[in-house]
């Protein structure tokens, strides 16, 4: 039987609507880990349609990590993942039977698991909680945060955004009035606005006008 160990297990917790499989999904781009399994519920319902076999499937991507010198595992809705359901407390005890070990062994050699939840208490409750060393809670964004994500965005997109991004009203404003605006929100609203600006240019009023039309 092969023995796993694990260079670090982190958990962030996200909010409703922050994007957490954008986010997981960018930061497996950014690593510089060239072997990365991303698990997600809807990847295992498209390879396999019975728990055992997408229970074997985890167990196989843990297995195979293991066989190189570092990798990275990304289980990307860890209670989606699991069928966990609040009411009733339903969940797949096959498939929590197969992760559960899996993160329970020895967490200093080479492979380093990253999940995410939306549902920290249901979680606490199946025990999954307990197996992670580092639990980082990922929420809306604040006004630098916004900021960022646009001028990044813009840089990605070889956009240049037409106007003053530190006094960008669409922003300010919200802040004043204590309005959340989350990832997904904000690249919805990023995408939608490219479309009615001309050229390469991201123009703030355009910007300002879909936060608005989004009811954001």
């Amino acid at each position: 039987m092969r023995t796993f160990t694990y260079l670090h297990l982190s958990l962030p917790v996200f909010a409703p609507g922050t994007g957490k499989s954008s986010i997981l999904a960018q930061l497996c781009k950014e690593t510089k880990i060239e072997f990365i399994k991303f698990i997600s519920a809807d990847s295992l319902i498209r390879q396999a349609s019975t728990e055992q076999q997408r229970a074997a499937i985890i167990a196989q991507a843990f297995d195979d990590a293991n066989r190189v010198p570092e990798a990275l595992i990304v289980l990307d809705g860890i209670e989606q993942i699991v069928q966990f359901a609040p009411s009733g407390m339903r969940y797949s005890n096959v498939i929590l039977q197969t992760i559960l070990p899996l993160l329970k062994n020895p967490r200093n050699g080479r492979v380093f698991v990253l999940a995410s939840t939306n549902c920290m208490a249901g979680m606490s409750d199946l025990g999954v909680l307990d197996c992670f060393i580092n639990r980082l809670s990922v929420g809306t964004m604040d006004l630098p945060s916004m900021q960022e994500v646009v001028r990044e965005w813009c840089m990605a997109k070889n956009l240049i955004f037409q106007g003053n991004l530190q006094q960008f009203q669409g922003f300010l404003k919200r802040q004043e009035a204590g309005i959340e605006i989350s990832l997904n929100q904000l690249l919805f609203a990023l995408e939608y606005a490219r479309g009615s600006s001309e050229g390469a240019n991201l123009i703030a009023e355009d910007l300002e006008k879909q936060l608005d039309d989004t009811g954001i």
